[in-house]
């Protein structure tokens, strides 16, 4: 793995990035292993200020093996890589302190090392316990469904025509509670796979302890919003690590295929990251909230990005509505959402645990139970989605875009439920279906391609503009009548069977 391929000198890489002020990347000691050797991310508006700053570092090193690569066009992130081995020349400073200098010139905006993400759901030791209970309808029934009394919210909203996009390790498209809910058109950027569905690694000593997160975490999405679509953008290896720049990319990739909610179940303890931070503002201005996990650490300090203003950040809850031991907290919490496991007698109880599906590899559909932030924030990304399908209009003239993250955090925020956070920090809200949808109209009916409430000849005229594809422009998949992830015949004469039109 990543972690084992350091060099001395790219150890010297690490530690050399000490950039000061509020716009630049603040790493203290960051210890080697948490990072791609060599590749440093930065920000600018103008391919020429990298490339003087290639300039610097090739001037610096004394070679010119420093390659610079334009990784996402609208928010002005490159990746540069310098090399990792001892350097030809004695370097006149550190590479740090040429960042620094290119940040004090403005020629970049910040540097970040590409960090090694973590899900936040490999933390706990408790992941992946069966027992009694732990099946399909221990999942149907557990106790988040009559908590968060998702069967009276389900009556106003189901999520239909909104698309979450699910950035972990992938999506068992074939498990029994997720099929036809799964996008085929999801995403791998882990080395050594090829789709982006929830596989595990192969070989004697492969790392699978994560493997089946991703899918874990969608069917509680799908288990809040069932008729919401699901994206996959494998961003974490079977181990549960990821690259900062896997992840950056894959919320530019959600954003360009119509996501309206993006679920990171992952992030770092160790510091700000700015291309983060950078890429979630441009899915806010796109409409889209971003959804994080506060972090499995049992202490004061989120994760980033869930510490970031421009996230939902959910701690995790229990059943009797009691902050979770293993729930980190801060003052960026936004809600809290079940997450926690009981266990007795070495067995998980299915009455009072969150249950989930995971994949099996053909041998029968498997559950299990677990514990932690990432799984309270699928449910808050389930209650995201059936917020935004509530408005199919969003955005119009009436609310922008960029306004649409803010409202669908309030709405879910809307409970009369607090869950007091440790040590004094105050209560958060605990996600209530009903409340979250009380303020917004009846979602649309099958078929209802305009949220009109009916199904008539407008309907079928905007079906036949989307001819072919999918919506990326921020409206629902309402055109996506019969939820197969395409636009054609079958969808024009599920509407057609649908036909009610308005008085």
């Amino acid at each position: 793995m990543m972690r084992d391929v350091c060099k001395p000198w790219s150890i010297a890489f690490g530690f050399g990035l000490l950039l000061a002020g509020t716009s630049h990347a603040q790493f203290d000691d960051v210890d080697p292993s948490l990072y791609v050797p060599g590749e440093i991310l930065v920000s600018s508006s103008q391919i020429e200020s990298v490339r003087e700053l290639q300039a610097r570092l090739q001037d610096n090193l004394g070679t010119e093996e420093v390659e610079i690569e334009l990784l996402v066009p609208r928010a002005g992130i490159f990746r540069v890589e310098v090399p990792t081995g001892t350097p030809p020349i004695p370097s006149k400073v550190t590479v740090g302190e040429v960042l620094d200098s290119a940040v004090d010139d403005g020629l970049i905006a910040w540097a970040d090392p590409n960090l090694l993400l973590d899900s936040v759901g490999g933390q706990t030791g408790s992941l992946w316990v069966s027992g009694p209970g732990i099946d399909r309808e221990g999942y149907e029934n557990q106790f988040g469904v009559d908590l968060l009394d998702l069967p009276q919210m389900q009556t106003k909203s189901t999520g239909r025509g909104a698309l979450v996009a699910v950035l972990d390790t992938g999506i068992d498209p074939d498990h029994e509670v997720l099929a036809g809910r799964v996008s085929p058109y999801g995403i791998n950027f882990i080395e050594g796979f090829f789709l982006s569905d929830d596989e595990p690694a192969s070989g004697a000593n492969a790392d699978n302890t994560l493997w089946g997160h991703g899918t874990f975490v969608a069917g509680l999405v799908g288990l809040v919003a069932p008729d919401a679509g699901l994206l996959p953008v494998r961003v974490l290896d079977p181990s549960g690590v990821g690259r900062l720049d896997h992840v950056i990319l894959g919320i530019d990739y959600a954003i360009e295929s119509g996501a309206h909610v993006i679920l990171l179940a992952l992030g770092t303890p160790l510091a700000r990251v700015n291309g983060m931070e950078a890429i979630i503002d441009e899915a806010n201005a796109a409409g889209i909230t971003v959804i994080a996990a506060a972090g499995n650490g049992g202490t004061d300090g989120c994760y980033y990005p869930a510490s970031l203003s421009n996230t939902v950040a959910v701690g995790a809850s229990d059943h009797d509505d009691v902050f979770d031991a293993v729930s980190s907290w801060c003052p960026a919490v936004d809600v809290v959402a079940p997450g926690s496991m009981v266990v007795a007698g070495g067995l998980p109880d299915a009455d009072r645990s969150v249950i989930g599906p995971v994949p099996s590899l053909g041998k029968g559909f498997e559950y299990k139970a677990a514990r932690g932030t990432s799984f309270s924030a699928a449910f808050a990304a389930g209650m995201a989605a059936v917020v935004r399908a509530q408005h199919p209009t969003w955005p119009d003239r009436n609310v922008a875009a960029a306004e649409i993250a803010d409202i669908v955090s309030n709405r879910i925020a809307q409970s009369a439920v607090s869950v007091d956070m440790p040590f004094g920090s105050g209560g958060r809200p605990r996600v209530l279906g009903p409340s979250a949808v009380a303020s917004g109209p009846v979602a649309p009916v099958v078929g209802d391609c305009d949220g009109d409430l009916c199904v008539g000849s407008s309907d079928v005229g905007i079906l036949l503009g989307y001819w072919g594809s999918l919506p990326d422009d921020g409206s629902l998949h309402l055109v996506d009548v019969d939820r197969d992830f395409s636009v054609g015949p079958a969808d024009l004469g599920t509407l057609l069977g649908s036909w009610s039109p308005c008085p």
